[in-house]
């Protein structure tokens, strides 16, 4: 493998595994400002995240449990503008639970059909030289 392709990737699926990490312990307070969030996630997709968590908040509820992504394959494309690399994952949420904060108890219908799915996530490498998950499109109907 071409080195800055091979550089590239690492740095993008460190990125992804630091979304993924940052975004659970957000969640397990909806923190909509949590700062590591920022550290991981660029673009529109950071607005959207924050959007989750307020919604999260505003409901008094919380995502218990930490969700594990084990990446399966991906792919760079450098001349793209910006360059990016393309993140498939699986990602497994059966330790996952949606609760209400101030007693624990489960949220109505927050049971997932599949507690195993595919995700597809898009790194992008941002102006200041770091490299943020831009995009994720979850396919909770893909099992893995």
């Amino acid at each position: 493998m071409d080195p800055k392709v091979a550089d590239a990737t690492a740095k993008a699926v460190a990125a992804y595994d630091g979304y993924v990490k940052a975004y659970a312990t957000a969640a397990t307070t909806a923190n909509p400002d949590d700062p590591n969030l920022a550290a991981f996630i660029g673009g529109p997709l950071l607005s959207l995240s924050q959007h989750n968590l307020r919604v999260l908040k505003d409901h008094g509820a919380v995502e218990l449990g930490s969700p594990k992504a084990t990446v399966s394959s991906s792919r760079a494309d450098l001349a793209a503008s910006p360059p990016t690399v393309t993140v498939e994952s699986c990602m497994d949420y059966s330790d996952y639970r949606l609760v209400y904060q101030a007693n624990q108890s489960p949220v109505p219908n927050s049971a997932l059909k599949l507690k195993r799915y595919t995700s597809t996530a898009t790194v992008s490498l941002f102006a200041d030289g770091r490299w943020l998950v831009s995009g994720d499109t979850p396919h909770r109907d893909t099992p893995c």
